[in-house]
Parts: structure tokens; C-alpha cells; sequence
């Protein structure tokens, strides 16, 4: 659920919701993600979906206070069920903080947010912060001792790929220390300009950084065809542009790591970081 900072951007996160909520119901191919008593549950005829957040701006504009974009969040949380995670920024600034294009950290609201979401299983993701908001946030979270989950749902590693997204060694090794997760982006930008490869090369250095239980799959697909900057064109690396490469990657992935750090690439790890944050 993404919105631009703009007037009115709420109006825009509570329709994604209801579409959400339309996607996952009980005549269509895919199911929200439930728990049992014990564990996690699923329907193995159906494809799982969890909503997420991305930019705190799909729920509070710039001009509304605070407290009514916390009631456009309970709204939002009332259509999907559990979330995934809420992202404060995207790639500029908003109330909240400062993100990927910016030097701004974390601003009041962004800590009254982080306030407001602390014990309610939902994760807060770095992978659209300014290096100074991810830095404030997880300040935040140890000084205020808040119970908030952290993840880079999806961002390389900057030390392989000098972009603003990809994360430097600090930030991933926190992420890690927290238990968190850092998803593998697939888009060019991110990956390598020329060779999709490079891909390979994230994966062994998040892994050389200790990210054996924190790195999974974070490919960003999204629909590109109309979109305005043409620069960025093409998004993806032939090799990388649709989930038909998963094979592929496993297959390579298989010529260097046993089956139990593949395994934990490809699912266990997100699905223990599900149980640990989803679970009554």
C-alpha cells in the first residue's frame, strides 16, 4: 500500500486497503494469512498474501494531525488483517522523516508513530529511509526500548552496488542483530547496471556479513510500463525481470551453499520471522 506525499495521499493508502481486503477474500485465489493456536496456517490451495506499508503517507497526509491518521491506520489494519510492515518515507521527505533522496532523520511524528505501532507485531522497514532516519529509528527503538521488529524488505548492499537504497554494512548488521530480515532487490539500479550477476555477489556478501537467518527474496516486481522517468529503463535485467528466474537463481545458488542455507534464503527465514512476529 504505497502513496505519494502529497494533499490528500490518505484517500489513496484506504483504497489499496479495500482492494486488499477484495483480493483476499473467500472466492478469490488468495488468502490472508491467519494463525492457529500453536503456528502460523495456511491453505495449500491458495496463494498467502500480508499487506504492507510503504510511506506513512497512504494513512496521514501532511495537513491532517496525527491522531486522524492514526484512526486512517486502524481503518487500513481493519480491512487487511495483520501487516507486514510500515516503511515512515519513501524516497523524500514527509512529516514523519527523511527518505531515500534525503538527509533527514526522524522527526517527532516519526517517533510518535513508532510509539504508537511498538508491541503490535508490525515491523518498521528501512529500505526507504535516509541512512540518518534508519539510524534515529533503531536509536529510538533501543533508547525507548520499543518492541518493533526491523526489516530492509528490499535493498542490496552498498558495499557491492554504491546506490542510496543498498545498505551500508552498519545498517544490514543491525538489521541482522535484530533479527530482522533484508530482502534481495532485483531491479537494475540496485543490483548491478551492467551485470545481473552482481546479484550473486549480494547474496555472498550479506551472508559474509552473517546474514544466514536475515537474507531472503525482496525482488520488487511491480508494474513499469507507464512509468514517467524513462531513464531507469529497462527496470530490470533480462535475467531478472520475472519470477521465472527463481529456478535459475537456485540452481546457481545450489553450486555453492548446502540445501539448509538455500532453504533459508527461499522460505524459512521469512516464514520464522512471520511466527516470531505474528504469533498470539
Amino acid at each position: 500500500i504505497y502513496a505519494p506525499t502529497a494533499k490528500n495521499s490518505h484517500h489513496f493508502g484506504l483504497k489499496q486497503s479495500q482492494t486488499f481486503k477484495s483480493l483476499v477474500s473467500k472466492n478469490g485465489p488468495f488468502s490472508p494469512i491467519s494463525m492457529s493456536a500453536s503456528s502460523m496456517a495456511f491453505d495449500n490451495q491458495k496463494i498467502m498474501a500480508i499487506a504492507a506499508i510503504e510511506s506513512g503517507s497512504a494513512f496521514c497526509d501532511e495537513e491532517m494531525t496525527l491522531q486522524q491518521g492514526f484512526e486512517n491506520l486502524e481503518t487500513i489494519l481493519k480491512n487487511t488483517g495483520p501487516i507486514f510492515y510500515i516503511s515512515l518515507t519513501h524516497h523524500h521527505e514527509n512529516r514523519f522523516g527523511g527518505g531515500n533522496y534525503t538527509s533527514i532523520g526522524l522527526k517527532n511524528d516519526g517517533k510518535a508513530l513508532l510509539e504508537y505501532i511498538s508491541g503490535r507485531r508490525i515491523a518498521v522497514d528501512l529500505s526507504h529511509t535516509s541512512d540518518e532516519l534508519a539510524h534515529g529509528i533503531l536509536t529510538f527503538i533501543t533508547q525507548k526500548n520499543l518492541q518493533i521488529p526491523v526489516i530492509a524488505s528490499h535493498s542490496n548492499y552498498r558495499n557491492i552496488w554504491c546506490n542510496q537504497r543498498n545498505l551500508p554494512d552498519e545498517l544490514a548488521q543491525e538489521v541482522m542483530q535484530h533479527g530482522g530480515l533484508i530482502g534481495l532487490n532485483f531491479l537494475r539500479a540496485y543490483v548491478s547496471d551492467e551485470n545481473p550477476n552482481t546479484l550473486y555477489d549480494h547474496i555472498e556478501y550479506g551472508l559474509k556479513l552473517g546474514g544466514q537467518q536475515a537474507i531472503c527474496f525482496g525482488a520488487d516486481y511491480f508494474f513499469y510500463k507507464d512509468h514517467p522517468d524513462p531513464s531507469r529503463i529497462p527496470f530490470f535485467h533480462k535475467e531478472l525481470e520475472n519470477a521465472r528466474c527463481y529456478p535459475h537463481i537456485i540452481s546457481e545458488l545450489s553450486k555453492r551453499h548446502d540445501a539448509s542455507t538455500i532453504e533459508n534464503i527461499c522460505f524459512n527465514n521469512v516464514w520464522q520471522f512471520f511466527e516470531r512476529i505474528l504469533q498470539n
